[in-house]
Order: structure tokens, then C-alpha cells, then sequence
């Protein structure tokens, strides 16, 4: 992801905090004034109940003490964070490579990291002054290699405690799924960041009710689909073939769709087609579905090293049978032009056969493999 627009939009928030809290801080210095004054002539001539009246009213007319905006963050401690989130009402993104600040995070149920995203407030006692932050918001962008996310999001803890099932992997468009070809991820052009960054805005100018939460209902009906992907989230969970941090993420993977679903009813709302106090429709649910789909389709490359190093020996595979000039070869022939174990050809193989991209057969001790005619003139549909 570039990380331009956010730099550019953080530049502008602190251009702004800057020049307005030059007006401010002067504002501050004449109350502070006038405070000292009143204390000075109730000490000296009485009238102490007026002049904490008065003093009150003052101090609810102070300019509140506010930090220089930072929308990213790249190192912290865990207790560090906290004060930092609380420092800006809750509302900050961490952005780091290979993981490194978080393979501080404790792996417990009262650590803000695993509790944000949830929105409720949070009360930590792990610093030496306690701190609350209400409605909290915590957005996490991470780049890093597979190998070192898959062992650090392997701890039996962090899955148990939610916080694996809350990222939304994203793998490189080189890195492969089933259909071989087709990339999973492309670049977001300059007019997409804008619509972002004005979807945004419009987003945090949202009416918001009293108790500070917008609560979206589910329209009557429109749920059927959700309990079909649900039901087969699950049994994706308790599937014992999935390596353990697989499985942790398909747990919640029902409840991102309608989280998805809810953020897709709120772009119709600023765009005007719904308003925010109307129920969330079939086509909003229906669309965080598709959505928790898409992420799925990556998750399953990104939490599972060795499909991927599986899907690579595969695409080298499929490049051998594309230039044999025959449309049979042996297994043999595979393995030995790319050094690999005749195991790992196999395997390889075994995945092109359930793609329907070759179909394999015993002729003595030796394994051969037909070559689908598609291959030869990209027909074939992958």
C-alpha cells in the first residue's frame, strides 16, 4: 500500500494543529491570568464560594491541551501505545515492517491491542496512572515476509485471544492461488486514494447519537446468506487439514463479513442511496460476503506456508508442461530438471490434477502425466 496519502493528509492535520495552537496557547495564558486573579482576591478579601464558581466557568472555557496529529505510528511498547491511543482520543494507526514492535504484545485478554477493535471502551492498569480510552479505533497496516508473520501469529495465545482472526491478509500479486494466473492484488491508482481519503472524511462527519456509537440493525430476512457462509466458516475452522493459525482466522471470519457489510451500508449512506438510521439490506450483506470471500482466498496463501511453497513448485511445474513439445511427460522428467525430491514433484503435481491441468497414471514403477490440451493453446480455463 502507498503510504504517500496518509504522509500527505498527516502533514495537513499538523500544518493545521500548528497554526491554530498559537491562538489557543495565548487564550490559555489570559485564563490562566484571570484564574490566578481570583484566587488572589478571594485569599485576600473573601467571597471564596463565587471565585470557584467563576473559576469553573473558566476552566469549561479552556482551549483543551491537544497532541501534534500523528495518523502512524511505527514503534511502541505496549504500554506505550496505550498512552499514545489515550493521548489521542483513541484514534491512531500502527504501520511497521516484519512485525517488529509487535512481538512485544502480551498475549492476554486485557491488552488494548486485542481489545480495540471492538470499539468498547478500555480501562488499562498496566502503567502507573490507570487510563481510559472510549471508542477506541485501531488501525494496524503490516509488511512483512509470511514465514515471519505465520511464526509470530502461530502463538496458541494470540489465536486463542482473537487477535490473528482480526488481520485481513493481502498477499503480492506474484504470490499464486488455485487458478495460477490471475493476481490476487493490484496497485491503487492516484483517483482511488482520494475517493479513499474523501470517503473517510465523509465517514467521521457522520451524525453520531448521544451515547457515541452509530448502531446498525440487520433488515429482517436478509441474514440467510450469512448463516450459509457462517456455517461454512466454521467447518473450515474445525478442519483439521488447516494449520492451527488458518483455523484461528476462519473463526471470526463470519463476523469480519458483517462488519464488511455494515462499512458498505455507510458508502451508501454518504453517497445518499440509504440514510444511516435504515437497516443494513440484502445487497450490503451480500457484498460483505463477496468481500470476506476475496480476503479468504488470500488468507489461505498467507497463513499457510506450505500450500504457497507448494502453489510456487506447481507454477513451475505448469511452465514445464506449457514448453514439453509432447502432450505426456514423466514425473521423472519433472523432478530432475528442477532438482527437486520426487515427493515434492508429486505434490505438485497432485495440485495441477485437481485443477483438471493434468491427469496422472501408473505405467510400471513409474508415475506419467497427460497434459490437457488447453495448456498448448491457452484455452484452458484457469
Amino acid at each position: 500500500m502507498d503510504l504517500i496519502p496518509l504522509k500527505k493528509l498527516e502533514k495537513r492535520l499538523q500544518d493545521s494543529f500548528f497554526e491554530e495552537e498559537d491562538k489557543q496557547k495565548t487564550e490559555r495564558e489570559i485564563l490562566e491570568k484571570r484564574i490566578k486573579l481570583l484566587k488572589k482576591q478571594a485569599a485576600k478579601s473573601g467571597g471564596v464560594a463565587e471565585a470557584v464558581e467563576e473559576i469553573k466557568k473558566i476552566k469549561s472555557q479552556m482551549p483543551p491541551q491537544k497532541s501534534v496529529p500523528r495518523l502512524l505510528t511505527f514503534k511502541f511498547t505496549p504500554e506505550g501505545l496505550e498512552k499514545e491511543a489515550a493521548r489521542r482520543d483513541g484514534k491512531m494507526a500502527v504501520v511497521g515492517a516484519e512485525l517488529g514492535s509487535f512481538k512485544n504484545i502480551p498475549a492476554s485478554k486485557d491488552d488494548f491491542v486485542l481489545q480495540a477493535w471492538a470499539g468498547e471502551s478500555f480501562v488499562s492498569s498496566k502503567v502507573k496512572d490507570p487510563i481510559r480510552i472510549d471508542n477506541p479505533c485501531l488501525s494496524i497496516l503490516l509488511a512483512t515476509q509470511g514465514t515471519t508473520s505465520v511464526n509470530l501469529l502461530g502463538s496458541e495465545a494470540l489465536q486463542e485471544d482473537g487477535l490473528v482472526a482480526r488481520f485481513i491478509c493481502l498477499v503480492p500479486s506474484d504470490v499464486l492461488r488455485m487458478s495460477f494466473e490471475n493476481p490476487l492484488t493490484k496497485a491503487m491508482n492516484v483517483e482511488n486514494t482520494e475517493w479513499l481519503e474523501h470517503v473517510v472524511n465523509k465517514i467521521y462527519e457522520a451524525p453520531m447519537p448521544p451515547e457515541g456509537h452509530l448502531r446498525l440493525q440487520i433488515q429482517e430476512g436478509s441474514l440467510q446468506n450469512w448463516d450459509i457462509f457462517s456455517h461454512q466458516a466454521f467447518q473450515q475452522a474445525e478442519n483439521g487439514v488447516h494449520p492451527s493459525v488458518l483455523q484461528s482466522w476462519y473463526r471470526k471470519l463470519a463476523g469480519t463479513a458483517l462488519r464488511f457489510a455494515g462499512f458498505l451500508h455507510l458508502l451508501k449512506c454518504i453517497e445518499g442511496k440509504r440514510c444511516f438510521s435504515e437497516p443494513v439490506d440484502q445487497e450490503s450483506v451480500d457484498g460483505g460476503l463477496r468481500l470476506g470471500s476475496f480476503y479468504e482466498q488470500h488468507a489461505q496463501v498467507a497463513l499457510d506456508i506450505n500450500a504457497n511453497d507448494n502453489l510456487k513448485r506447481a507454477r513451475e511445474a505448469l511452465l514445464i508442461l506449457k514448453q514439453c513439445g509432447d502432450f505426456e511427460i514423466s514425473l521423472r522428467e519433472i523432478y530432475r530438471e528442477k532438482k527437486w525430491t520426487k515427493e515434492q514433484a508429486l505434490s505438485a503435481v497432485n495440485l495441477l490434477e485437481v485443477s483438471g491441468m493434468v491427469a496422472c497414471y501408473k505405467s510400471g514403477n513409474s508415475t506419467r502425466c497427460l497434459i490437457h490440451p488447453g495448456l498448448k493453446t491457452s484455452l484452458f480455463a484457469y
